[in-house]
């Protein structure tokens, strides 16, 4: 869903403001995910219990909302940002770079996500 509406965003009004777009929800995103207190059960269960859990508690819905917008948003902009770079002449190694270095900021994020979360 996130990557046909930003190409029409970047077709319509060009990558300055998909960007923007991108930003704007990601904040959106943010705020709205800071305040909440997500309570996780300590048993995990089948997917359909765990669905369940989703969809039973508002405010786990909506972090669960938002993390797949964030996910939708970062997936299209990253698609986005290889066609850039492929039309500013690059043969691959900035967009290799580009994924090394997200690569290596998601180790850290992901080792201390149960303190953040």
């Amino acid at each position: 869903v996130g990557a046909p509406l930003a190409g029409v965003v970047v077709a319509t009004y060009g990558l300055s403001a998909a960007v923007e777009v991108h930003a704007a929800l990601i904040a959106l995103s943010l705020v709205i995910i800071c305040p909440m207190t997500v309570m996780v059960p300590k048993r995990s269960g089948s997917p359909l219990a765990v669905a369940g859990i989703m969809f039973r508690d508002r405010v786990t819905f909506f972090f669960f909302l938002s993390i797949l917008v964030i996910g939708q948003l970062t997936g299209a902009i990253f698609s986005f940002l290889f066609f850039l770079l492929q039309d500013l002449g690059d043969t691959g190694v900035v967009m290799g770079a580009s994924l090394l270095l997200t690569c290596v900021t998601e180790v850290p994020v992901l080792a201390y996500a149960d303190n953040v979360v």
